[in-house]
């Protein structure tokens, strides 16, 4: 299921390409910290989100989504979006084609240079990754 929905493509400069996008229609039913219903619309919040590159081109989804408070323990949350990877500011299209990458052999610094991005962001990734699944491994 595809959470993002697209409004258009535009290229800008030589090296990067946004598209404009929103969370598709998805009302929030509980707080994520309290579980209660009683929660409101609390901003709407734009977020510059890493995608796959196209020839060349850094691809970037400005994502237009909301924020929410609850009411019962004025703790503010985000819209829950499936098509983003936790804690990259990626989509989970994006964290495949780095993995992708990486099985294939390509470097972190080559990865850099195709997306436009930082090495120290892949490293950052990869490092998570690990942690990740060492984590699974001792629960398992």
């Amino acid at each position: 299921m595809i959470d993002i929905q697209a409004i258009n493509e535009r290229t800008i400069g030589e090296h990067d390409i946004h598209v404009h996008a929103f969370v598709k229609k998805r009302k929030e039913r509980l707080c994520p910290h309290c579980q209660s219903t009683k929660i409101e619309v609390y901003m709407d919040v734009i977020r510059f989100i890493l995608d796959t590159p196209i020839d060349g081109k850094r691809r970037f989804i400005l994502l237009m989504a909301k924020r929410y408070k609850c009411a019962r323990c004025f703790k503010t949350f985000d819209e829950r979006c499936d098509d983003l990877y936790p804690g990259h500011g990626m989509t989970r299209r994006m964290a495949e084609w780095i993995d992708r990458q990486r099985v294939n052999g390509m470097s972190m610094y080559r990865m850099a240079k195709e997306t436009g991005m930082d090495e120290g962001f892949f490293r950052s990734y990869f490092k998570r990754k690990a942690a990740q699944n060492e984590k699974q491994a001792n629960e398992g």
